[in-house]
């Protein structure tokens, strides 16, 4: 599995959230994306088992019932285990 059982991700309004929780948003259609394009990625490979992610995306779409479009910096935490690599930690934030 692509998400650790122990997530944690920091949401667009500062909300914490699991893994469970992340996926139950897709899963209900708290979360829906229209648009997705990349607009650059950073990668720092912190050790042989801790990478960052640093990604900018412009996003369109809802987000429990509210719809946004615009530019968001994802950061994501890596960790490599004994399942492969899984993303344990994340943000997402408005770019400005």
């Amino acid at each position: 599995m692509l998400i650790a059982d122990d997530l944690l991700f920091a949401g667009p309004t500062g909300e914490l959230a699991t893994k469970a929780m992340d996926l139950d948003l897709h899963r209900t259609g708290g979360t829906q994306f229209h648009e997705f394009v990349p607009k650059g990625l950073e990668i720092r490979v912190l050790s042989e088992h801790f990478v960052l992610a640093a990604a900018h995306i412009f996003l369109s779409g809802t987000y429990l019932g509210n719809a946004f479009a615009g530019d968001y910096r994802y950061m994501r935490v890596w960790r490599r285990g004994k399942s492969g690599w899984q993303i344990v930690g994340g943000s997402v934030t408005a770019m400005v």
